[in-house]
């Protein structure tokens, strides 16, 4: 089970109220089916875009993801 975001500002409202998250490095990839389950989780931590990933046995998400940058806005 893994953490996804659907937008940049999801990300940086994570970073802002969940502190270990800032030890992460963002990814943007597109998932399909094949790569599990993935469920809308919001919470007052990680706000509306949270989403929790069950990732499927035999996927292979580092073939569709890479590490990106974000530049978010000061609080």
């Amino acid at each position: 089970m893994t953490t996804v975001f659907t937008t940049e500002e999801g990300v940086c409202t994570a970073l802002r109220r969940t502190p270990f998250l800032r030890k992460k490095k963002p990814a943007l990839g597109t998932l399909t089916s094949e790569f599990g389950v993935i469920l809308n989780t919001p919470s007052q931590g990680t706000g509306e875009n949270h989403h929790t990933w069950w990732v499927s046995l035999n996927a292979e998400p580092w073939k569709v993801f890479h590490v990106i940058t974000i530049t978010c806005p000061n609080p």
